[in-house]
């Protein structure tokens, strides 16, 4: 691979980047595992729970007249639990859904106990599933790509949507604002002070979430549901929390998901996280953008911004097989076109779309050149 010269990058990954090596972890993959039909009866809460969540997708899929994922069941059903949380009595059955002003779904009188336990169904076995691949060491294709862009005088600012460690397997040294206080301790604790100085670091930002955060250590008590950073995944996996407070529900996770993510991360460590990313958007000419398939609307005025900025040397890199070609053509302005293979650029340079895989692009020569010239 190349080498590199200094500079500071920002690096914006999503699920497209791991799916070579886990197909089945693409949004509908996990859809499938999480939201598909029980083989079991539904004997105890959390059987009856695998049946709610199975009828609900049908009945949105038939509602809508398409195929939806699980990100959309787990926000109707956040969305019904706020609006039970109008009522005194969080059990107060509500049976419709409005997801649209023109359609509405029956949710079968769901309970608020019930929705808890749903949601947390849907969370515990994405992130099981995740988990259980995320334990295991990265392809060699991956762990190169990130190993020689960090080895060199580049310093990286990543902001990883995934949930999983493989950047942090590939990288090693980096800063992500947690610190242990022992180093017995199998956990680590959020230092705010720490996350925003990071002038001299790779810093690796995980904005929704990871499969390694969860709640306090028992040896700790848990004052506002504190997210912290575990060793090891059999840690984590923490529930969701959904309390009534004095300003309404109270929502709490250590994976974010769902369609209204800006809402859902306004606490730490994912607002120092978005702070970042805002503050990197700016002041940064260059970014690479892996397997994000620009759905997450929060993410997307970041771009636009620095799609916006006047940069001077503004160098914007992505790898997709599934971008839309008007994204591309909004970054890349009026500029003239050009295309060799999977490589569609600018005449400048200034914008590169790799339309493949993450794997592909790793293996391509052409590509990888370009990436070395990144920050010239």
């Amino acid at each position: 691979m190349v080498s590199f010269m200094i500079g500071r990058v920002n690096v914006i990954i999503g699920a497209g980047a791991i799916l070579d090596c886990n197909p089945e972890m693409s949004t509908m993959g996990i859809t499938d595992i999480v939201c598909g039909k029980p083989n079991f009866e539904a004997i105890n809460p959390e059987g009856k729970a695998a049946h709610h969540i199975w009828n609900a997708r049908q009945k949105l899929e038939e509602a809508l007249a398409r195929k939806i994922n699980f990100e959309e069941i787990y926000q109707a059903l956040l969305d019904v639990a706020m609006y039970k949380c109008s009522f005194e009595d969080n059990d107060t059955p509500i049976d419709r859904i409005v997801l649209t002003p023109r359609t509405s779904v029956n949710l079968d009188h769901l309970d608020y106990t019930m929705i808890r336990i749903m949601m947390n169904r849907i969370m515990w076995m994405t992130s099981g599933n995740i988990s259980s691949y995320s334990r295991n060491s990265p392809p060699s294709w991956f762990s190169d790509f990130f190993h020689t862009l960090s080895s060199g005088k580049v310093k990286l600012s990543i902001f990883n949507l995934n949930y999983d460690n493989w950047v942090e397997q590939s990288i090693k040294t980096f800063n992500d604002g947690f610190e242990k206080k022992e180093k017995t301790q199998d956990y680590a604790t959020f230092n705010d002070s720490l996350c925003i100085s990071y002038d001299n670091d790779h810093i690796i930002n995980h904005i929704h979430g990871s499969v390694y955060f969860n709640y306090s250590p028992a040896e700790i008590p848990d004052e506002g549901h504190i997210i912290y950073k575990y060793d090891n995944t059999i840690s984590s996996t923490g529930a969701v929390i959904l309390e009534k407070g004095q300003n309404g529900l109270i929502f709490r996770s250590p994976i974010v998901t769902g369609l209204n993510k800006t809402e859902n991360i306004l606490f730490e460590p994912y607002n120092c996280y978005l702070s970042n990313l805002i503050r990197e958007i700016v002041r940064n000419d260059a970014a690479i953008i892996i397997g994000y398939g620009f759905k997450d609307q929060h993410i997307n005025d970041q771009l636009h911004a620095y799609d916006n900025a006047s940069k001077k040397n503004k160098k914007v890199i992505i790898i997709s097989p599934t971008i839309k070609k008007n994204i591309f053509d909004a970054f890349a302005a009026e500029e003239k076109q050009t295309k060799c293979g999977k490589i569609q650029k600018t005449e400048s340079e200034s914008v590169v779309w790799f339309e493949g895989s993450f794997k592909d692009a790793t293996n391509d020569k052409i590509f990888m050149s370009i990436i070395g010239n990144l920050v010239k």
